[in-house]
């Protein structure tokens, strides 16, 4: 208020970014990556969370990071369920952890 009563101009909006989940995704694979190469993480983690992560985006249709909400996450826990083989509840909260 103060801005605008000085200057007659109205304060610009700061720019929202908005994070897309499908650049978040390979950045984070990336680093996973990078930790497999350092011995501290295993191949088999670098799997299962780029299987966790792109059944999770084509899955919940979610476009921003931010948008990510507990919600879209129990919905693709229970689709999860649902979808494997098993049907088991410990597959579903393995992927939610991948997810996390």
């Amino acid at each position: 208020q103060r801005y605008e009563r000085d200057t007659g101009e109205r304060l610009p909006e700061p720019e929202c970014r908005k994070e897309l989940l499908s650049d978040a995704i390979p950045r984070y694979l990336e680093e996973l990556e990078l930790k497999v190469a350092g011995k501290s993480r295993q191949p088999k983690t670098l799997a299962a969370a780029k299987v966790a992560l792109r059944e999770f985006a084509e899955q919940s249709q979610v476009k921003h990071l931010k948008e990510v909400s507990a919600s879209h996450v129990a919905r693709h826990m229970a689709w999860v369920i649902q979808e494997s083989p098993t049907h088991s509840a410990r597959t579903a909260a393995n992927r939610f952890l991948r997810i996390l």
